[in-house]
C-alpha cells in the first residue's frame, strides 16, 4: 500500500478501506514512517468532503514524520500535503504548507545537494512548479514568475533540460 502511494502519488488510487487497514497494521507495529505516509494519503481522501478531518489527519501525519526523525520522510510527507492542497484548489493553505516546508523559498532551495526537492527525473522540482501555480492563482504573479525563472535558470546552470522546461512552463 505504501509503495502504491509513493508510485502513484495519490491516496485516491487506493481504497479508503485498504488505507485504514494498512494504518491499523502500521500503528500496531509502531511504524511511524509508514503511519506518516498513510495518514497523509488518508487526509487527501477526506480533503474534498471534510476539510477539518483532513487537516487533523495531515497534522497527525506531520507529527508521525517528525517523531520518526527522518528528514527525507519529513520532506516527503510535507510535500505530499502541500501538493494535495494545491490539487484540491486550497491555494493559500498550499502556499502556507510549502513555505513551512521550504521557508520563504530561499535561493538555495534549488541546490542540487538539497534533499528537500527531487531535481532529477522527467518532472524535476514539480512541487516548486505547483507552488508557482499557487502563487499565480492567488494573484502573486511576481513571486510566481520569479520562482519559474529561478527554476529555468538553475536548469540551464545544471544542464538539466527537464528542470529548465519545468521553470519555463510554470
Amino acid at each position: 500500500v505504501l509503495e502504491s502511494i509513493r508510485l502513484f502519488r495519490s491516496g485516491f488510487a487506493i481504497s479508503a478501506e485498504a488505507l485504514e487497514a494498512a494504518l491499523v497494521l502500521a500503528e500496531a507495529r509502531g511504524d511511524l514512517a509508514t503511519q506518516a505516509v498513510l495518514l497523509a494519503a488518508r487526509g487527501l481522501q477526506w480533503l474534498g468532503s471534510d476539510a477539518a478531518r483532513a487537516r487533523a489527519l495531515f497534522a497527525r501525519a506531520t507529527e508521525a514524520a517528525e517523531a520518526a526523525g527522518d528528514s527525507e520522510l519529513r520532506s516527503e510527507v510535507r510535500t505530499y500535503i502541500a501538493v494535495s492542497l494545491v490539487l484540491a484548489g486550497r491555494m493559500r493553505e498550499a502556499i502556507a504548507a510549502f513555505e513551512e516546508l521550504l521557508g520563504d523559498v530561499p535561493a538555495d532551495v534549488l541546490d542540487p545537494r538539497s534533499t528537500q526537492l527531487d531535481l532529477e527525473g522527467a518532472a524535476p522540482a514539480t512541487a516548486l512548479g505547483l507552488l508557482s501555480f499557487a502563487y499565480a492563482s492567488v494573484g502573486d504573479l511576481p513571486r510566481a514568475i520569479d520562482l519559474g525563472e529561478r527554476m529555468a535558470a538553475r536548469g540551464v546552470e545544471l544542464g538539466n533540460r527537464a528542470l529548465e522546461a519545468q521553470g519555463q512552463v510554470f
